[in-house]
């Protein structure tokens, strides 16, 4: 499947790939933005999105949006799809919040120790105080800013 240019619109045109094996041909009836499944820092890459009733799989990823709390909402969004198929089973149920912040858990970690060791090095070296001082403050400023883009990594979307 050869990727669509740019500037063409993708509604309406037709796309064949395989699936399961067989050639399977779908007209395309919407566009989403970049899919990074393997973490915010991964490359977004081509995904395709069928309707379960026309390609079945064993595996399926329920995305619900709620407008507030979605685990207080769970039992009625489990009530809900199980109107559709009763036996239904979840395997794994996680907020977007905890599957954003599972992506970038890693990297937070790195970040503090590496600016930890910084801070370590500054200190106990000798540096005159003014400088140490301006470090000091920019050293600070540079963590809370990648503390904010941590805690909301769609900040660097907007």
């Amino acid at each position: 499947m050869r990727p669509l240019s740019r500037w063409e619109d993708p509604i309406g045109k037709k796309i064949t790939f395989a699936v399961s094996g067989r050639a399977l041909t779908c007209e395309i009836v919407g566009v989403v933005g970049d899919v990074r499944p393997n973490g915010l820092d991964s490359a977004p890459r081509l995904e395709i999105y069928l309707p379960y009733a026309q390609s079945p799989a064993s595996l399926v990823t329920w995305v619900v949006r709620t407008t507030g709390d979605p685990l207080k909402e769970l039992s009625a969004i489990k009530g809900k799809i199980r109107e559709g198929n009763p036996t239904q089973t979840f395997l794994s149920i996680a907020t977007m919040d905890h599957l954003v912040d599972r992506t970038i858990t890693q990297r937070r970690f790195n970040l503090m120790l590496l600016g930890s060791f910084a801070k370590v090095i500054v200190e106990n070296h000798d540096v005159h105080p003014i400088e140490r001082e301006k470090f000091k403050r920019e050293y600070e400023r540079m963590v809370i800013t990648r503390l904010d883009l941590m805690i909301d990594p769609m900040i660097k979307c907007r």
